[in-house]
């Protein structure tokens, strides 16, 4: 089944893996282990993970070889170079032990690396785990986010054509991380304040322009009684206002494009928000914002149309002032 998917086209890497559960006696009490079985070098190809191993190695195919977390390390008083022994149920559900030796140390953002996770090569889980050919999960990628949706499809009509696969289910990325969770949550979150920041500076303009229009009460007066019409009257504060509009988006898109521009470089470290969730594919903590010219333009135009259709109101409310009742000293 695994040589099927390896024959997609549309499919860069296959990433085979075996999840399962452990525990370590230390100190009196069971420790919790996470044991991912992997191939090294379908990891190292895909993830990131080498940029973690801050101490030793990876671990080397059909090795009885782990990398362990660096607090995972601390809590069972073991270091890179020492041996533990790992207790773990096997597929017909009966309790065995086996021995590894430590040789790499891993370091990152992501709290279920750090604490609960060891890797081990996947052909050694499978023949302790009594797994021979099996696998938990199988991760699939294609070239960009794109193509999920076709390597989906694909996927499924392969488990529906092998009857050993049907235990298996096909699920897309976005269905099972927790990260893009949290990221669809924020994306909605941003998108409230954005609309709640637009209809703040839509009042502003608002009140501002009333303001406006309440000191010039007596200039109001003076156009009316020289004979300028009210529609006159209402396209002078409109263009008044557009004025008002471009300038502010101007300075707005510009201060923001460089802000953008900077975060684009620097990045911003979501370390903190991201530690807990899970890790079934490793990313950078860090998440650098694209700068592009269409959102520039886009928050220009948006800017300038909000506030010069914000004033049409107190434009309406100049044109409606008598040229008595405008000229009579506030």
């Amino acid at each position: 089944m695994l040589a099927d998917f390896e024959e997609l086209d549309i499919v860069e890497h296959v990433i085979p893996r075996i999840k399962f559960g452990a525990t370590v006696s230390h100190g009196g009490e069971l420790v919790s282990l996470n044991g991912w079985g992997v191939r090294p070098e379908k990891e190292l190809e895909f993830t990131t993970i080498e940029d973690y191993i801050a101490e030793g190695r990876m671990i080397e195919a059909g090795s009885r070889e782990i990398n362990m977390g660096r607090e995972l390390l601390n809590e069972l008083d073991r270091k890179v170079g020492d041996s533990v022994t790992i207790l773990y149920n096997t597929a017909y559900s009966s309790l065995q032990g086996a021995t590894f030796k430590i040789v790499g140390r891993i370091e990152s953002g992501l709290q279920l690396l750090n604490e609960i996770v060891f890797y081990l090569p996947l052909e050694t889980a499978q023949r302790l785990l009594y797994m021979d050919g099996e696998l938990t999960e199988l991760l699939l990628a294609g070239e960009n986010r794109d193509s999920a949706d076709l390597i989906l499809k694909q996927t499924e009509e392969l488990i529906a054509q092998n009857e050993s696969a049907a235990k298996y289910e096909a699920l897309t990325f976005r269905e099972t991380s927790e990260m893009i969770g949290y990221m669809d949550m924020a994306k909605n979150v941003y998108n409230a304040i954005y609309v709640l920041l637009v209809g703040l500076a839509a009042i502003v303009v608002v009140n501002t322009m009333i303001m406006i229009v309440n000191e010039r009460r007596k200039e109001i007066g003076m156009m009316e009684a020289l004979g300028l019409e009210k529609k006159n009257i209402i396209q002078l504060f409109l263009i008044e206002g557009a004025i008002m509009g471009f300038i502010g988006s101007l300075f707005g898109a510009v201060i923001g494009s460089f802000l953008l521009n900077y975060l684009a470089q620097t990045g911003i470290d979501f370390a903190s928000a991201v530690s807990g969730i899970d890790a079934s594919v490793l990313y950078s903590s860090t998440i650098y914002p694209r700068s592009s010219l269409g959102n520039t333009v886009f928050s220009f135009f948006l800017g300038l149309i909000v506030i010069s259709i914000s004033t049409i109101i107190p434009a309406r409310k100049a044109a409606k002032l008598e040229p008595t009742e405008a000229m009579e000293s506030r």
